[in-house]
């Protein structure tokens, strides 16, 4: 509901069947899944487990993990808040992994990592983006970006990733650009930006959006999995 917590070394980060996040700072670094609702009957199934929930109303959630980022094997929920995933290097996790359902009602989502099993909302009421690329190194700059150069998201990579999930106010409908490196003058909080100008980068290409889930680029494997 409040307060600060950091955990700064875990095999999983906060695990229970029913999660919620109210308020408050969440700040974790796992070995393998960051938040991960879960029954504990340890089943392998890729079907969702009756009763876990994990839901998002509020507070900031930040989270490096090395196996899956945001994980439910039953279903999610985001209704405001902020939530940053550094998610998996290795295709066989996902930054966002889920069995049921993840319905995305509002807040600022941003989700990095490898791309073989990239997930994004299931549903959504404002706009969401995943984008599959060929990848960047730890330390570069990938920022989706309009016509005219400004931030709709930049993210300083802490490690390499090759898939972006993105959804807050500022990504409307129109025409974009996901570029890396440039010259900028925003100002990041944990590896992370909305806001400032940037030029003299290089492209990786271009996307529309027309509608609340659009996805762009290939996987290497089928989402899904516990």
């Amino acid at each position: 509901n409040g307060g600060h917590t950091t955990i700064v070394e875990s095999y999983e980060g906060i695990e229970a069947a029913v999660i919620t996040l109210n308020d408050g700072v969440v700040d974790l670094t796992s070995f393998d899944d960051g938040i991960n609702g879960s029954s504990g009957s340890g089943s392998q199934s890729m079907s969702s487990e009756s009763g876990v929930l994990v839901t998002i109303n509020g507070g900031t959630l930040v989270m490096d993990a090395s196996g899956d980022g945001l994980d439910s094997n039953g279903s999610l929920v985001m209704n405001d808040g902020t939530v940053i995933v550094f998610g998996p290097t290795n295709n066989g996790n996902g930054a966002i992994d889920y069995n049921g359902t993840f319905e995305l009602k509002g807040g600022t989502l941003l989700a990095v990592g490898s791309s073989g099993m990239a997930e994004q909302a299931s549903t959504s009421t404002q706009n969401t983006v995943l984008i599959n690329f060929s990848g960047v190194a730890a330390g570069e700059t990938v920022s989706i970006i309009d016509e005219s150069g400004n931030i709709i998201v930049s993210v300083v990579a802490p490690k390499t990733f090759s898939s972006i999930v993105y959804s807050g106010t500022n990504l409307v409908n129109g025409d974009y650009i996901l570029v890396s490196g440039g010259t900028t003058d925003a100002t990041y909080t944990n590896n992370v930006s909305t806001m400032g100008n940037i030029s003299s980068y290089t492209s990786i290409g271009t996307f529309s959006i027309s509608q609340t889930i659009t996805s762009f680029g290939s996987q290497s494997a089928q989402p899904g999995g516990t």
